[in-house]
């Protein structure tokens, strides 16, 4: 005789006998994390070891960037190493802009990833006009940071900067300064970088470097321990010379990295000097003309020769990109053309942004194990992307830290354990048993039920 049982029963104990196997298949898995995280962790450790000798055996090698990761600084510029910088490299993710794209040159990057997003022209040597004085303002601000300058040191004004000061036809744009006079150097600053004063820029080249020409020799230097491709003969593009798009982009990158004080006055929409308001020329600026969210710098450039020129930068959600037009037809244009790559580079990165959580996503289950295990996806501070390959290291840190968090560390050998000759056999629960391969990352399981809480993607 066998008792009925019910419907609900019967799924009871199916739903028993499930969990049960779920618990142990889990169980299984952390047995074999156990013994297999250990021998990773000790063949990660040996490669690091090997690697850190053979680097100081070896003589020293200069870095190279690796084409599809442009902008890798090579050393820090405050450092004092001979090394340059790895030039903007664009790759096959690189939009190239046709001929219907109005400005003949034309570059957008990402500060923050390094990456080239579009280009037109970006290596075609051309005038940049007062764009050039992004690299005077890049040298003051060296000498302020090496201390040989502050921001109230009074800069005395010679007879001919007071005199161009004066001559709107051959140095634009016309701000007088007083014959015999001191400004400050935040004073000449915000007269160069927001109404885009010529006489202003003579004024610190003579100051810095005792003439023009011998400024000029600093300004190539700069360029090329940057990786510019540059022709300066002057301090301040009233009068040609030539550099491409893409070097303009390096020195307003490299500008914003390394001085992000510069923001306060790029941002600025106008100064008022000896009575006068001088609006600044970029008009991308909050209350301007060509308003763009997010702008805050970075700086034009107009002479016949050049056409119309504008290096401009914005940020959004906490990532930064930078534009760069030269030889514009006219200030709508170049104003325009700035939104349009812009826009189109924002709207790459919302494509390309990293996940803020799991959901949906082939890989969910095993990323929802790892952060119920207390692991540290990227303990470096990225954010995760499920959607890219992990590196040896970043797995490994993963798996460390779950064990970390599930209090399975091994613990490390002693100076006595170190050296004693390892005579021990296999542990019993490994001999016998076929060897396991390295999971690139825990194994995925069925749920049933609902799907656990959606925790913060963390960072």
């Amino acid at each position: 005789y066998k008792p009925m049982i019910s419907d609900e029963e019967r799924a009871a104990r199916r739903a028993q006998r499930a969990e049960s196997r779920r618990k142990k298949r889990r169980a299984r898995r952390m047995r074999q994390l156990r013994r297999l995280v250990p021998c990773g962790l000790l063949a990660v450790l040996c490669v690091g070891l090997v690697t850190v000798g053979a680097q100081l055996i070896e003589k020293p090698r200069p870095e190279v960037g690796k084409a599809g990761r442009p902008f890798q600084p090579a050393a820090a510029a405050s450092d004092d190493v001979a090394a340059s910088y790895t030039r903007a490299v664009s790759d096959t993710d690189t939009v190239q802009l046709g001929e219907d794209f109005p400005s003949r040159c034309a570059v957008l990057i990402d500060l923050d990833d390094r990456t080239v997003l579009a280009e037109k022209n970006a290596d075609t040597l051309i005038d940049p006009a007062s764009m050039t004085k992004v690299m005077t303002a890049y040298i003051i601000f060296e000498e302020l940071e090496a201390g040989n300058l502050t921001l109230d040191t009074l800069v005395p004004i010679s007879d001919f900067a007071a005199q161009i000061s004066r001559n709107q036809a051959s140095y634009p744009t016309a701000v007088p300064l007083p014959y015999g006079g001191s400004l400050t150097v935040d004073t000449l600053l915000r007269l160069i970088l927001i109404p885009s004063a010529s006489a202003s820029c003579v004024a610190m080249a003579e100051y810095i470097s005792g003439t023009e020409a011998a400024f000029v020799q600093r300004m190539n230097a700069t360029a090329q321990r940057l990786g510019m491709t540059a022709q300066y003969q002057n301090c301040h593009g009233a009068h040609v010379h030539y550099l491409t798009a893409r070097s303009q982009a390096i020195l307003v990158r490299e500008f914003i990295r390394r001085f992000p004080q510069i923001l306060d006055y790029t941002s600025a929409t106008s100064v008022t000097f000896n009575g006068t308001t001088y609006p600044n020329t970029n008009q991308l600026l909050p209350g301007l003309a060509f308003e763009y969210e997010g702008a805050d710098g970075f700086k034009t450039g107009t002479i016949n020769a050049a056409g119309y020129c504008l290096s401009a930068t914005a940020k959004r959600d906490g990532r930064r990109i930078i534009s760069v037009v030269m030889h514009s037809d006219n200030n709508t244009t170049r104003h325009t053309d700035s939104t349009a790559l812009l826009d189109y580079g924002f709207a790459r990165l919302a494509a390309d942004a990293p996940y803020t959580d799991t959901a949906f996503h082939w890989s969910w289950q095993a990323v929802e194990e790892l952060d119920a295990l207390g692991a540290e996806l990227h303990p470096s501070g990225e954010q995760f992307r499920p959607d890219q390959a992990v590196t040896r290291a970043e797995f490994t840190a993963m798996l460390y830290s779950a064990l970390a968090a599930d209090g399975q560390l091994p613990p490390l050998p002693g100076p006595e354990e170190s050296t004693r000759p390892a005579e021990t056999a296999p542990p019993e629960d490994t001999a016998g048993e076929p060897e396991q391969p390295a999971p690139a990352a825990p194994a995925r399981s069925r749920r049933s039920g609902s799907r656990r809480r959606k925790r913060p993607a963390q960072s």
